[in-house]
């Protein structure tokens, strides 16, 4: 290969790992605000939709990577029950849903 293949590889791996990590952390902030939009919207309106529409973006990561929930699993007894807190009777008292 010649060197000019080099440089055009690196461009495109450098154009790759730009674009990833300019598009995921958007994602992120953007499911953030939009969760809180639909439980602030739940609570004022009372409307299950609202509800539904935060549980279904809120489920946590069902595959074997390393998520927040994950990684203190192990003192609190497990992921799964650490993520599925029963909901509470009010909004806006901490209970995760």
């Amino acid at each position: 290969m010649t060197s000019q293949t080099f440089v055009d590889l690196s461009r495109w791996q450098f154009a790759t790992t730009a674009a990833f990590h300019m598009t995921f952390p958007a994602l992120s902030v953007g499911l953030a605000i939009f969760l809180v939009i639909c439980y602030g919207a739940y609570c004022r309106t009372g409307n299950p939709l609202y509800l539904q529409m935060f549980r279904r973006c809120h489920r946590p990561a069902r595959s074997g990577a390393s998520t927040p929930g994950n990684l203190t699993a192990g003192s609190m007894g497990g992921a799964r029950e650490v993520a599925h807190r029963r909901p509470s009777a009010r909004c806006g008292d901490g209970g995760l849903l």
